[in-house]
């Protein structure tokens, strides 16, 4: 039988996980704007939709909370009257610490934190997990984020917050970095739309290499960079530029910013751990 996801909410992650998930599992999705759920549906083909949130709940198996955080505990307090034993609560706000949502739920339901990223629409996210309470929960969740890209399991909110700055946040930063190499390609006389196709297969050939081959990225890179070559010559100009030192720092500004919605940050912390 078929797993059912319930999507609370219908902002650009649900329908990231919607586009991933159907024709895998059967997708549900309930919002308080009438208006905004019927552009949902009618964008996201194969998704149910459901008039509330008591009704979208009530025939899941995992229900994914994909509303801004400040909004998250005040969902839960509508659905817990639907939440049987056995449904596995998700939330995909950053910076909601699990205690938080654990404390909120009944000790019957599973609850995880999860943070998708929006390649998730073309089943090639990555997810970063935390909590469960059951091996059940453990299972439903593994069996929902590996259907849109791979997973990884986090040990504590800090850690699933280190991971969001790299790959919830990190997706916008290659976005940058391809974004600038088309507009480069541009400026040597290249054609716009062959330009961001171009670097787009570049970015995602690198990517491809390091996981089929586990090698490090900086032996892959020596590859490419021959003595006196156009690349060393290309890489010495971003290093001069500070571009790894902009990386560091969109990371650890996206990390800082976490903690802090968390409520976990102190400024004494003085950055990543």
């Amino acid at each position: 039988m078929a797993l059912k996801v319930a999507l609370i909410g219908a902002g650009k992650m649900a329908g990231a996980l919607a586009d991933g998930l159907v024709g895998r599992m059967l997708v549900g999705v309930a919002n308080r704007s009438p208006r905004r759920l019927d552009a949902f549906v009618a964008a996201h083909k194969g998704v149910r939709r459901f008039a509330s949130y008591r009704e979208a709940v009530k025939g899941a198996d995992v229900v994914i909370i994909a509303v801004k955080p400040d909004g998250v505990l005040s969902v839960i307090d509508e659905i817990l009257e639907t939440l049987a034993i056995g449904k596995t609560i998700v939330s995909v706000a950053a910076g909601l610490p699990l205690d938080a949502l654990e404390a909120a739920l009944p000790k019957s339901v599973g609850v995880v934190r999860a943070m998708p990223n929006l390649a998730s629409a073309v089943r090639a996210g990555a997810t970063g997990l935390y909590g469960a309470r059951t091996a059940q929960a453990r299972k439903a969740v593994e069996n929902v984020f590996s259907a849109v890209g791979r997973i990884y399991w986090c040990d504590s909110d800090a850690a699933i917050d280190s991971l969001t700055a790299v790959s919830g946040s990190g997706i916008a930063y290659v976005l940058v970095w391809l974004e600038a190499l088309a507009d480069a390609a541009v400026r040597l006389g290249m054609e716009r739309a062959r330009a961001i196709d171009l670097s787009a297969t570049t970015i995602a050939g690198a990517a491809a290499l390091v996981h089929s081959t586990r090698r490090h990225p900086a032996t892959l890179r020596d590859e490419v960079a021959s003595p006196g070559g156009t690349t060393i010559a290309g890489l010495t100009a971003m290093e001069a530029a500070g571009v790894r030192g902009a990386i560091y720092a969109a990371v650890e500004a996206a990390y800082l910013r976490a903690r802090e919605r968390s409520g976990t940050f102190r400024p004494s912390e003085g950055g990543l751990k």
